[in-house]
């Protein structure tokens, strides 16, 4: 099982350190989406997962475009994002831009995220310390349940 993880992550690096345990646990690929070139060839992968904090209340507009510009279509998709709140919904323009392309959407792991943004940072930010521990063995029990038992 081959997987690709690509990925948007700045600010606080929340994003990237859940990935970063994919790639040491699991040896995932990862690839920055500024750092995508030509001669990707996503073919080879049997999964693709798309990890993103959340900006302007959805996925790094990058990760959103990149579907459609590099034919990603007919594959098993899985999405992780960071966000200073619960909200599935910031995932919804993704979800749609992926269906448009005939894309499985195998499961949605989502944490909190350390944020300073707007006024928040009058106040030190919110979610300190996170993504932590407990997040890496939730993404873990993701794995197990939608990716690893998919058949």
């Amino acid at each position: 099982m081959k997987t690709l993880v690509i990925y948007k992550s700045y600010h606080h690096q929340n994003t990237y350190r859940l990935i970063k345990h994919l790639k040491d646990k699991y040896n995932f690929e990862l690839l920055n989406v500024d750092e995508i070139d030509n001669n990707l060839d996503l073919s080879k992968y049997d999964y693709i997962g798309l990890a993103s904090g959340i900006y302007g209340f959805e996925f790094h507009k990058n990760i959103i475009s990149l579907i459609s510009k590099r034919n990603i279509n007919n594959k098993k998709v899985f999405l992780i994002f960071t966000s200073c709140l619960d909200k599935a919904s910031f995932a919804s323009s993704i979800k749609k831009e992926l269906l448009r392309f005939n894309n499985e959407i195998i499961g949605v792991y989502h944490t909190k995220g350390y944020t300073t943004f707007g006024p928040l940072k009058f106040f030190g930010g919110v979610n300190k310390n996170r993504p932590n521990e407990s997040d890496f063995v939730n993404l873990d029990l993701f794995l197990e349940k939608y990716l690893f038992l998919v058949k």
